[in-house]
């Protein structure tokens, strides 16, 4: 805080905190405001989503806005919790895949991002899906 609300004197030090909120405490009037953190700017939000969205890193992310990662994950919870819910189709008529998985040599030794793993649908709970590992 830097104004007194009630004097505007610029003498404002912290006061400890309430519920916690931080309080202050004007050294010329004596008033003893509790102000909220209203946290960042929209657009910083915005930005930071932007940035996820194109796929950069959360860590990337943390590096270049000089946010926390904690901060950015929830900003993503939060983004995700607020778009429409899609209804999944009843049946998949074609999937297609792309192979993430390869093995070298005589399949002793596997490279690749992941292991290999195919989608099906279970029978015995309608409209759900699993992924199985090979």
């Amino acid at each position: 805080m830097k104004d007194c609300p009630k004097c505007t004197s610029k003498r404002m030090v912290k006061n400890g905190f309430t519920r916690g909120l931080q309080r202050y405490l004007c050294k010329d009037c004596g008033f003893n405001p509790t102000v909220e953190n209203i946290g960042y700017p929209p657009e910083i939000r915005a930005k930071a989503l932007q940035m996820y969205l194109e796929g950069v890193s959360i860590r990337a992310i943390s590096r270049i806005m000089k946010l926390g990662i904690a901060t950015i994950i929830s900003w993503i919870k939060k983004a995700s919790q607020e778009l429409p819910v899609q209804e999944q189709p009843k049946k998949v008529t074609l999937m297609e895949m792309d192979e993430l998985h390869h093995w070298i040599g005589e399949k002793k030794r596997s490279s690749g991002f992941g292991l290999q793993f195919a989608v099906v649908q279970v029978e015995s709970y309608p409209g759900k899906w699993v992924v199985v590992e090979r």
